[in-house]
């Protein structure tokens, strides 16, 4: 059971925090992010194949990162601020599930990170003035399907400190 509700609030306080999220259902609402205080790092996870977890990332403020964490349903983030980055998260044992990436209408710039031993999930990344995209590849190697980019985007750099394998990469989207 999902209890993340409208009574709780967390208030990382100074320094770097990171906060988990875990759902087994659908949820493609607010996960309770205007709860949240002082957190910069979120890790979503959706626990269960065929369910969609969605993280709406202007409800907060500050944020560094975003993250589909070990995730085997779908994960879905918006609304990315300037500066803040989107991940998946694996550990070579989950087969990941699809990631969705969207930064907001005025972000130019976008890095996603990929790591930790991904096994798949196609990744759609999205903005509408997104024309530079950078993807990290860390810690084991990593495997996605489809990375699709916004139509919008020039220029793309992927640095694989690790192994990354792909599906398509193109900018249809």
């Amino acid at each position: 059971t999902d209890t993340l509700g409208a009574a709780d609030t967390v208030d990382g306080g100074a320094g770097t925090d990171t906060f988990f999220v875990t759902n087994t259902a659908n949820n493609t609402g607010a996960l309770g992010e205007s709860m949240v205080s002082n957190v910069e790092i979120f890790n979503v996870r959706q626990a269960t194949a065929g369910q969609t977890s969605t993280f709406d990332a202007s409800l907060v403020a500050g944020e560094t990162e975003v993250n589909a964490y070990l995730s085997t349903g779908t994960t879905t983030i918006t609304n990315l601020a300037s500066g803040a980055a989107a991940g998946m998260v694996g550990n070579e044992n989950v087969t990941n599930g699809a990631f969705n990436a969207g930064w907001a209408a005025t972000v130019t710039s976008a890095t996603a990170n990929i790591t930790g031993g991904t096994t798949a999930g196609a990744i759609v990344f999205s903005g509408a003035a997104l024309t530079s995209m950078t993807i990290n590849s860390t810690g084991a190697k990593n495997t996605v399907g489809t990375i699709e980019l916004p139509a919008t985007t020039t220029s793309l750099t992927i640095d694989a400190a690790t192994n990354l394998t792909t599906g398509a990469v193109d900018n249809n989207t």
